[in-house]
């Protein structure tokens, strides 16, 4: 995939579980738009449009209700179902609520995240000498 967010027909092609009537073009633009902010090109790199699309349907998803947490049972008979809810303020539980916000916190979990050196202008101390006391 290229260094961009994703397009609407990306979304439509990728998802079609969000088809109209349960979101318009409209809607899915608006997601669009405000989760393309939400990616960095530069770091993302070819994933970027792969990123952007998991990040767009988490919150389509979590916007229209669908996905309440993390499945942790289901029965069969007498239909039941339990979620798991990420309460804890932990990195990436934000994403747990959804199936496309697991999917992009992998994703995100793939990239290289190196820690950022910066420096200032600042004036050079010469070295106390002796280095050691005898």
């Amino acid at each position: 995939m290229a260094q961009r967010c994703a397009t609407l027909a990306e979304f439509r092609a990728q998802f079609p579980e969000f088809d109209s009537p349960v979101l318009t073009d409209a809607q899915v633009e608006l997601i669009l738009e405000c989760t393309c902010s939400m990616i960095n090109l530069e770091c993302w790199g070819d994933k970027a449009s792969c990123g952007h699309l998991y990040l767009a349907a988490h919150f389509a998803a979590t916007q229209l209700g669908e996905e309440s947490g993390s499945l942790t049972a289901k029965t069969i008979g007498r239909i039941s179902e339990s979620f798991s809810s990420s309460v804890s303020v932990q990195p990436g539980n934000m994403f747990q609520s959804s199936k496309y916000g697991r999917m992009y916190w992998m994703l995100y979990q793939t990239l290289l995240k190196a820690p950022i050196a910066a420096r200032r202008n600042l004036p050079r101390v010469p070295p106390r000498f002796p280095f050691f006391v005898i």
